[in-house]
């Protein structure tokens, strides 16, 4: 908090070592009765903060040559000034407001800091959840085009599954999916809907590119197989035979292709095979309220993955969208100009708010260092104890580290979000904006927390939290190895016959879930084999597991949070153990209403009466 000069007896830096020395010496015996028989009661079972470790026995203990204070080491303030700077350091806003008049600049700047944080998220996400709907849009006509007998029922996303993989099953169907793709690949301009080009010069049609891995020899017969592991790819690069949308391209068949080039495809080697085009289009895109249009390059590749060699070939398809420089001519509507423009104000506003708060955040903590140094140097002086770091601590307010925080991550995402409406920058930094931006009003909104903590009815939750953190995590950490254990064990048991347990992810996704009291039956029911042992073994499984976790494990959870919340109730009744700050602020009688702080308030002008004595002048 800001020096406070209330009264002229500060105590000269240029006095004498021995006077230094009678003054220690008199200050050290009239704290010690003083907090000793005028602050609180000494309890023969309880330790105040190590005060009474450190009175006792005084006279006889001798100073250590680690705290003996140097001769030009003073203390800045007097006795008086610096409890009355601790008294009024602990205070909330509300009462230091009381006590000196100053508005609350912080609070208030807390509160529009949400607000307008808040509308540039909605905006935002608004924004981007178009743009990131556009992209998926895009990637789905592409599988409707190109996958033949895709069907709209795969691109809802559901689980399990209602659909199987989509795969060929068939050397016939291989060959036909292969010539669907070529076929709509020539004709794309005539069958698609959307705006799209080919990659040659003036949009002509350039090659395609098959591709396919297999083993240099495998020979199967009977029960002798001769087998190279050795891979080779082989490459044939399929030409724009016949001019772009060409009725014979309807003809056109790969196995044909491959026989014209001496070359056929062995499936019992084949590994995997693609095919690899590209496309342009054009679109319009909705971020920023930038309606020009953009232009992107689409690498598709259409895989045929035969890894397995199971008899199915799974069949996907990939892109990767690249934006190209685009060169337009035209005039945007005035009113998505407007509203762009209104974007960017918003988005420089946030920007100056939040460096406001995080210099007043920082100045705040630089503050608290500095009474921390001088109340270490007056128990010093005092008592020849230094703070221990635990006292240390309570000068250092971890609401404004977290202040400090989320303004420089609200900062970061301002600046790319206006970089991404500006186009200064690509439009796939999107995710990494979002990122930020909602890290950053996480915390903003977790920050209100502090404020309501000044309310003893609210603060007794926040304390629980905070007291039950550190048991929290010792629980927690002996539950993830009991939980790790289950993982791997249903992982490599049921991971063959469960669709929740094929990868290690899928099983502890599916096993927190069930934790949580999620589709317990389906669990049981959809166990595939007709193997007993795995039956068997995964009813009692699954049993031990809900048992252990749902009955035992999240009620001792519960009980670990209870037990925090009657400590923190039986602080609130009888008191806790004081430290010597807390002491020593506790037997400052002066608090905000006192007639020390009111008589300053009176001589002290506000703002507008400064503005008004500038103006008279």
């Amino acid at each position: 908090m800001e020096p406070v000069n209330e009264t002229p007896s500060v105590r000269s830096r240029s006095v004498t070592t021995e006077r230094n020395t009678l003054e220690v010496k008199d200050g050290r015996q009239n704290e010690r009765s003083s907090l000793l028989d005028s602050s609180f009661e000494v309890h023969p079972a309880v330790t105040y903060g190590g005060i009474a470790a450190s009175f006792a026995d005084q006279s006889e203990a001798h100073p250590s040559p680690d705290f003996r204070m140097s001769s030009e080491e003073t203390l800045v303030w007097s006795e008086e000034e610096l409890k009355r700077k601790l008294k009024y350091f602990f205070m909330n806003p509300i009462e230091k407001w009381k006590a000196k008049g100053k508005f609350p600049w912080k609070l208030v700047l807390q509160v529009v800091k949400i607000i307008f944080v808040t509308v540039q998220l909605c905006v935002f996400g608004s924004d981007g959840y178009i743009y990131e709907l556009q992209k998926q849009h895009t990637v789905s006509s592409f599988q409707h085009m190109f996958l033949k007998d895709w069907t709209a029922l795969r691109d809802v996303v559901s689980y399990p599954p209602s659909t199987g993989p989509y795969a060929v099953y068939t050397k016939p169907d291989f060959y036909a999916n292969i010539d669907h793709v070529i076929k709509t690949y020539a004709n794309i301009t005539n069958v698609a809907l959307g705006t799209y080009c080919y990659d040659g010069p003036n949009c002509t049609m350039t090659y395609l590119s098959f591709c396919r891995q297999e083993f240099k020899m495998m020979v199967a017969f009977n029960r002798s197989v001769t087998f190279d592991s050795h891979r080779k790819k082989t490459c044939h690069q399929i030409p724009s035979v016949y001019p772009e949308g060409d009725p014979r391209w309807k003809y056109f068949s790969i196995r044909d292709f491959l026989e014209e080039h001496n070359d056929t495809i062995a499936f019992d080697r084949l590994i995997s095979a693609d095919i690899t085009f590209t496309l342009k289009t054009i679109f319009l895109k909705s971020l920023g309220s930038n309606k020009y249009p953009d232009c992107y390059s689409f690498n598709i590749e259409v895989q045929y993955d035969n890894k397995e060699h199971d008899g199915q070939v799974l069949v996907t398809l990939d892109t990767k969208a690249e934006k190209l420089k685009c060169y337009h001519n035209g005039t945007m509507n005035p009113d998505d100009k407007w509203g762009y423009v209104v974007r960017q104000i918003l988005n420089c506003f946030i920007i100056v708010i939040c460096i406001l708060s995080l210099l007043l955040c920082c100045r705040c903590l630089a503050k608290a260092r500095y009474l921390c140094r001088e109340t270490n140097k007056y128990f010093k002086l005092t008592q020849n104890k230094a703070l221990s770091g635990h006292e240390k601590m309570e000068f250092v307010d971890m609401w404004y580290c977290v202040m400090i925080f989320n303004d420089a991550l609200i900062i970061s995402a301002s600046v790319l979000k206006a970089a991404i409406e500006q186009r200064t920058v690509e439009s796939d930094q999107y995710a990494t904006c979002a990122i930020l931006l909602g890290a950053g009003n996480l915390l903003v909104w977790a920050g209100v927390l502090r404020y309501l903590g000044f309310f003893s009815k609210y603060n007794i939750l926040i304390l629980t939290m905070k007291r039950a953190i550190p048991n929290v995590l010792r629980f927690t950490l002996c539950c993830v190895l009991l939980y790790a254990g289950f993982c791997f064990c249903g992982w490599v048991v049921l991971g063959p016959y469960h669709i929740k347990f094929r990868s290690l992810s899928s099983t502890s996704e599916c096993l927190f879930a069930m934790m949580n009291g999620d589709d317990l039956f389906a669990t049981f029911a959809i166990t595939n084999t007709n193997n007993n042992l795995i039956w068997w073994f995964s009813r009692i499984y699954l049993y031990i597991f809900i048992s252990m976790f749902i009955y035992v494990v999240i009620s001792l959870f519960i009980s670990v949070i209870m037990d925090s919340y009657e400590t923190v109730k039986d602080y609130y009744r009888h008191g806790t153990t004081l430290t010597r700050i807390q002491v020593m602020i506790a037997e400052f009688p002066d608090d905000s209403c006192s007639s020390f702080y009111q008589q300053r308030r009176k001589q002290q002008k506000t703002v507008w009466q400064w503005m008004m004595m500038l103006v008279k002048k």
